[in-house]
């Protein structure tokens, strides 16, 4: 490892850093001719328990890589990667979205260049990139990946270093290998939150979507995120999205849709099943320190895909747990366009720990 590496210092700082001596020396000759990549690690600030978001980008030096092995070090008594933190919403082979969820992102030039990214933490203290692709497609310079790690500890006006690995490589679209080199990066702990957003809003029965609606703050260069949970307890509310927008209104497309029963418990056939979920906002400031979360959470739930003509979807009762599911499930029956809503004789059911109070 090299001498310059140090996981945390008393201030903020850059270190520009190449392959170790030895390796240095044997590629002098090929050095000169052909310039390293250089992966430079952008910087964060944050409060312990927040999530700072580094940037890393990348200046070829001449030479273009085709494929990439990027590894991040850190002290994981400090930091960690956030592995839920952004989601990518993909189809399956029926058409229906799926979510992943990383705690990387790749930006332009990865989309570009068409590459994929695949990380995996093999111990803690080091997470490790594998960006792979058509080798006939270069990536150039600019921005590379983002990464989230969230801030463990630290007190005020440290600098939590995050730092390049001497395992990190480059080939070109000739399967030539590169010099690496690295600018360091990290996390500044300490900073003055944005306040938290108020008036968050999620819409019910939208066939398509959750739209979630918030106020904006008065922090000035305020971005915000939306986090969603299918309980009302904001420990368990996980990011949703690519990353902090300037927007006061978010489109959740990964919710659920309402499904038609085929008749079970106290949801006779035809009868319609809605996916509760909760939503809140944070915000940050234009350095990176985030808020709170807002106050009280938002319910908001997608209505049926599909219904029949002059017909939507209606909620008429509440409580229904299928074998201690964390999703809620709500009874819906079809109602028509005036606007009423046919409401059964309650009844309660207690097979397979389904109870319903309706």
């Amino acid at each position: 490892m090299s001498s310059l590496k140090a996981f945390s210092t008393a201030g903020r700082r850059s270190v520009v850093r190449s392959l170790p001596a030895g390796l240095a020396i044997a590629l002098a000759v090929v050095a000169s001719a052909q310039p390293p990549v250089t992966f430079i690690v952008g910087e964060g600030t944050g409060n312990p328990g927040d999530v700072a978001e580094l940037p890393v980008s990348l200046e070829s030096g001449g030479t273009r890589p085709a494929a990439l092995t990027l590894i991040l070090e850190y002290d994981p008594e400090k930091v960690s990667p956030e592995e839920t933190y952004y989601q990518f919403v993909q189809e399956d082979l029926e058409g229906e979205p799926t979510v992943a969820t990383a705690p990387v992102r790749p930006d332009q030039t990865l989309l570009d260049a068409q590459k994929l990214v695949s990380h995996n933490i093999p111990f803690p203290g080091q997470l490790r990139l594998v960006i792979v692709g058509l080798n006939t497609l270069e990536i150039g310079d600019g921005p590379l990946v983002t990464a989230a790690f969230r801030l463990v500890s630290g007190g005020s006006g440290e600098f939590v270093a995050v730092v390049g690995g001497d395992e990190s490589s480059a080939t070109s679209a000739g399967a030539a290998e590169i010099p690496v080199a690295f600018v360091d990066g990290g996390i500044l702990v300490g900073c003055d939150p944005a306040e938290a957003p108020s008036a968050v809003q999620a819409t019910q029965g939208l066939k398509d979507r959750v739209e979630v609606t918030w106020d904006p703050v008065a922090t000035p260069g305020a971005q915000y995120r939306v986090y969603r949970s299918d309980d009302a307890d904001p420990a368990h509310a996980v990011p949703l999205g690519m990353g902090w927008e300037s927007a006061t209104r978010f489109s959740d497309v990964t919710a659920r849709p309402a499904q038609t029963s085929g008749g079970f418990a106290c949801c006779p056939p035809g009868e319609v099943i809605v996916f509760q979920y909760y939503y809140w906002v944070k915000a940050r400031t234009a350095s990176g320190c985030e808020s709170a979360f807002s106050a009280a959470p938002a319910l908001g739930y997608r209505g049926a895909a599909k219904s029949r003509p002059g017909e939507e979807a209606g909620v008429i009762g509440d409580g229904v747990f299928l074998g201690g599911a964390m999703a809620l499930l709500l009874c819906a029956h079809v109602m028509r366009a005036s606007g009423r809503v046919r409401r059964p004789e309650g009844r309660t059911s207690h097979d397979s720990g389904v109870q319903c109070g309706l």
